[in-house]
């Protein structure tokens, strides 16, 4: 049975008495607390609020970056981007409905708010969490199929099979961090935290949950990615090899073709039905080497991500899972502050993350920011958009008239186009 305690909590809004020395004619010591201040000077509470005010919102900018990218650069809806996509989504949650109350908190050090709202907020920050582990989890593994047999990676990891994946560690998600907290299975009496002291709001846990949560949720899930990337590593060394030594291979080849094509006399085919297959194999190649580079490429871009999670994340995990091992240890607030925001700037960086180590998502980004400069510059216009599309400079040398499919097409139609609303599918190059 979950036990509510019932008692006469403080409130966040103490009455402060000033007492104030009439002979020095300046404020003594103040009778009560004031839990706005709690041994800190306004300075300092303010750098901390500017700080953590810019973490907010680069983080839910960047992560709508992320989610829209896909939007405007066909490359990135592939089964990867689903998985990045759903760990922005996790990701701008948190920034979006953890973040700030996180933030008052900190500033605050009173929770104003009550208790319910308290476990809400406590419960999405575990399923936000929780939800990130799990989607670089998955990306790990979508990572091992690409480079393990990346020429059946499509066939063996379709988009269907990614979505229920992804919708299996949100349900997974969801359960871990709202049944345990409000069943009281986390506390050491079974009773619903942060009723006692509604102006306090934390995340208890006694020293059964720390383990299970921590182990089970944190370091194994981290150990099998580990192993994972670190195999992904001896494979692409070894299939880095492969390509160079075959790209070598290919070069005569493409000089043989080339002197064919220069000596072939007029009327003769240019290359015989034996070199034509030779280039037909060594096209099939070297598509086939293109496509392990690019899954190289794209595992180094995660493998990164992943490397940073860990930084972030090792430290308060490892505070969280073992600080209940030893009886009476007591964690100093400065170094909880700094431990559990480390692990929330983790959602500010993956974006930057995106933007600095893969062109696909920084052609992404430069359209998203030249979509936003161009819709505000519309709405300031009083030009509309057919008119603007259907207005032209007519080129030196050209007549105003033109001919297309045998019949005469008036100026007004000519060269009308959207270069931001189509999609450029042309593009070959990829420099990750």
């Amino acid at each position: 049975m979950v036990k509510y305690s019932q008692v006469n909590a403080p409130s966040c809004y103490p009455t402060t008495v000033f007492v104030v020395n009439s002979s020095r004619g300046t404020p003594g010591e103040d009778a009560g607390v004031n839990p706005l201040f709690n041994g800190r000077s306004v300075p300092v509470l303010v750098l901390i609020g500017v700080i953590l005010f810019l973490i907010i919102v680069m983080t839910i900018v960047g992560n709508i970056f992320v989610i829209l990218a896909p939007s405007v650069n066909r490359r990135l809806r592939n089964v990867t981007g689903l998985f990045i996509v759903s760990l922005a989504v996790a990701d701008l949650l948190l920034g979006i409905v953890v973040l700030p109350f996180s933030a008052i908190l900190e500033v605050w050090r009173c929770w104003p708010f009550g208790a319910v709202l308290c476990n809400l907020y406590v419960s999405c920050d575990v399923m936000f969490c929780t939800a990130s582990i799990l989607n670089l989890f998955g990306i790990s593994i979508d990572r091992y199929v690409a480079i393990t047999d990346p020429m059946a990676y499509h066939q063996r990891l379709t988009r269907g099979k990614a979505l229920l994946i992804i919708n299996l560690m949100w349900v997974v998600s969801l359960f871990i961090s709202f049944l345990p907290l409000h069943l009281g299975w986390n506390t050491g009496d079974g009773s619903v935290q942060n009723y006692e002291d509604p102006t306090k709001c934390g995340l208890e846990s006694n020293k059964m949950y720390s383990l299970i949560d921590g182990i089970m949720l944190f370091f194994l899930p981290l150990t099998v990615m580990c192993s994972l990337y670190l195999r992904i590593l001896m494979i692409a060394r070894k299939q880095a090899r492969t390509i160079n030594s075959q790209t070598c291979a290919l070069q005569p080849a493409r000089r043989v073709l080339r002197e064919n094509g220069h000596t072939s006399s007029r009327g003769e085919s240019s290359t015989s039905a034996s070199t034509r297959a030779h280039s037909s194999r060594n096209h099939d190649l070297a598509a086939r080497n293109h496509a392990v580079v690019d899954e190289h490429k794209a595992t180094k871009m995660l493998a990164t991500i992943m490397g940073c999670f860990v930084i972030c994340w090792v430290p308060y995990f490892s505070i969280f899972t073992f600080i209940r091992v030893f009886e009476g240890a007591v964690v100093p607030k400065t170094l909880e502050m700094v431990v559990l925001w480390l692990g929330y700037v983790n959602s500010m960086l993956n974006p930057l993350l995106y933007a600095a180590l893969n062109s696909e998502f920084r052609r992404a980004f430069r359209k998203l920011l030249k979509w936003t400069r161009l819709s505000a510059f519309r709405a300031d216009s009083n030009v509309t958009q057919l008119e603007l599309s259907t207005t032209s400079t007519p080129r030196q040398g050209t007549t105003n008239m033109s001919v297309r499919n045998g019949s005469v097409v008036p100026p007004m139609y000519v060269e009308v186009h959207a270069p931001d609303i189509i999609e450029q599918g042309s593009e070959v190059e990829r420099d990750y």
